[in-house]
């Protein structure tokens, strides 16, 4: 089943074109590592799909819905099928874990939101970990809470931009494994990355950002 298409999109900067007449095609469950060199459209490709920032040409289609013919209120709630990952991420540093967690809950109408919460710190090894203080966790382990305030709303697709990248080896390692295991239950995960061969140890699809189009590799 096909849930992401982009069809001739264009996207320019100042006069730099970005993508240039680009098509790709990303199917339900499926695990994307998405790379190129820094400044090549990595998080230009993340913005157009979550609707941050509109193409000059071209159709998005996610779930059968052309997202660039959305107004405010409908790209509201096509954002809540998605969960973003940064690379640099902000949290409410004085609250715990739990609470930067259930934030996307908190406008919701998500019954048990505490029992979801222990749920998705187990999925994320983080048992323990829900009263802590987020400014006295290490990297990784602020790492892993991005990861599950991301998951937390069940998203259709997740969208991490460069999520490895202050992670050591094994970090890397895990937080890469963990998101392939959500794959698997469905949800469609594209990964940003300029370290190609990150992307190749895993043998799951590649597609990169070259010329500005979108190649599958």
């Amino acid at each position: 089943m096909i849930m992401i298409s982009f069809n001739n999109v264009c996207k320019m900067y100042s006069g730099n074109k970005v993508f240039y007449n680009a098509e790709v095609t990303i199917n339900k469950g499926d695990f994307i590592f998405l790379t190129a060199g820094a400044g090549q459209g990595k998080t230009t490709f993340l913005k157009l799909l979550s609707a941050l920032q509109a193409p000059d040409k071209g159709d998005i289609i996610v779930n059968n819905l052309n997202i660039i013919n959305l107004n405010d209120n409908q790209i509201s709630d096509y954002r809540k099928s998605i969960g973003i990952i940064f690379q640099k991420n902000y949290f409410i540093e004085d609250e715990t874990v739990k609470y930067n967690i259930s934030i996307p809950l908190l406008l919701s109408n998500v019954k048990n939101k505490e029992d979801k919460v222990n749920i998705i710190l187990d999925l994320v090894n983080l048992n323990g970990f829900g009263n802590k203080i987020i400014s006295s966790l290490s990297c990784s382990e602020r790492q892993r809470v991005a990861i599950a305030r991301g998951i937390i709303h069940s998203p259709d697709i997740i969208l991490a931009d460069e999520p490895t990248e202050n992670q050591d080896e094994i970090q890397s390692e895990i937080l890469i494994k963990m998101l392939i295991k959500l794959s698997q239950y469905g949800t469609t995960i594209i990964l940003a990355t300029r370290h190609h061969g990150l992307a190749k140890e895993f043998k799951q699809k590649i597609l990169s950002i070259e010329n500005e189009k979108i190649i599958s590799l």
